[in-house]
């Protein structure tokens, strides 16, 4: 969470992964700022100890993945 500013709380959903379908709970979101891009609507999930964002979004933004 250390790299997402304007953090909300919430009482999101939940992230599949390794091979469980309620692997990781929705906690939170933010946002990410870098030099060159911003990334918005960032998901905080604990179990994972990563940030999600959407690729798409990204995509919808006309930057190159």
């Amino acid at each position: 969470m250390s790299y997402l500013s304007d953090f909300e709380e919430l009482n999101g959903g939940y992230v599949a992964f390794e091979g469980n379908p309620n692997g990781g709970k929705i906690t939170g979101k933010g946002k990410i700022k870098t030099g060159k891009l911003d990334f918005d609507d960032v998901y905080f999930v604990k179990e994972l100890k990563f940030n999600l964002f959407s690729v798409s979004q990204m995509c919808d933004k006309k930057n190159s993945v």
